[in-house]
């Protein structure tokens, strides 16, 4: 589990959902976490030096967040911009043509939070490409936010 030494109010893990033919052990772990500057883009990080630069880039709870005690070599973090306003409310794991899909879905949060929402996938390194979608039900909004190629 991912250490929270300074998180703004720590955010409960969510489960990880199988479906249909997905396969489990490619999500490790779930965390929300608050960033103070918003991601533009999702963010791949494979080894410590990474991880310590993606803290102090985006700060907030970020920031004060140790090692997160990942087996680099087995394993990675996607940091996923899920922006002000939404949370993570479920995390399911599928397969589509070989592809593992990773799909966060994400509903309002009520009030006003200036704080982004960052979501930390903790993954196994695995030979199948992964795809990372956002989506939003209540809207029926989805949208595929990374795909990353086996390392």
């Amino acid at each position: 589990m991912l250490s929270l030494t300074a998180c703004l109010g720590p955010k409960p893990t969510l489960p990880v959902r199988v479906v249909g033919d997905g396969e489990a052990g490619v999500v490790v772990s779930h965390q929300e976490v608050w960033s103070a500057h918003a991601l533009a883009s999702p963010r791949k990080v494979t080894d410590a030096s990474e991880w310590r630069a993606v803290c102090q880039h985006y700060g907030g709870a970020l920031a004060g967040w140790q090692e997160p005690g990942l087996q680099w070599y087995d394993e990675y973090l996607v940091v996923v911009p899920i922006g002000p306003g939404v949370a993570p409310i479920a995390v399911e794991v599928s397969s589509e043509e070989g592809v593992d899909v990773v799909t966060i879905d994400v509903a309002h949060r009520p009030g006003p939070d200036p704080a982004a929402c960052v979501s930390l996938l903790r993954l196994r390194h695995r030979q199948q490409q992964l795809a990372v979608v956002v989506r939003h039900e209540g809207l029926g909004e989805e949208r595929t936010v990374a795909v990353y190629d086996p390392d």
